[in-house]
């Protein structure tokens, strides 16, 4: 076979690879806040705070803000939605070194909570209904 096509069947699996890919859908499990270190102090290590439900709701409402777009409506939806997460999703606060040279604790210590979720079915969401594993891909 010569070069050019052996390029190009291979350039046509990755690209067939990739489609496949992007068709995966995958269930949210967790979602982490990123909170910046009080007044600048340098943190040691990677903390993650689980928080409550008033806090998730609010630290979701938080993250939602923009001030081009504050219709009633809009605000409406953005409440209902982080309301919904909230009750369903576990919500923690990710504190972390903000050096390059921490990526792979912080890397870590997530790996490890997907892990221990699974491994203990936290995946159930707070309201008792199971929600999909999120190491387990779903096809659309």
């Amino acid at each position: 076979m010569n070069p050019r096509a052996t390029s190009e069947l291979e350039r046509e699996k990755t690209y067939s690879d990739v489609r496949a890919a992007a068709s995966l859908t995958v269930a949210l499990a967790a979602v982490y806040s990123l909170a910046s270190p009080d007044g600048g102090v340098a943190v040691n290590g990677v903390h993650i705070e689980e928080l409550s439900r008033r806090e998730a709701f609010f630290e979701l409402v938080k993250g939602t803000f923009n001030r081009h777009l504050v219709t009633a409506d809009r605000l409406a939806r953005q409440f209902d939605a982080a309301a919904r997460l909230s009750d369903r999703l576990p919500v923690a606060r990710l504190t972390y070194p903000r050096s390059l040279d921490s990526l792979t604790e912080i890397r870590d210590a997530l790996c490890k909570r997907v892990r221990d979720a699974r491994d203990s079915q936290r995946s159930v969401d707070r309201g008792n209904e199971r929600c999909v594993d999120a190491l387990e891909p779903r096809h659309s």
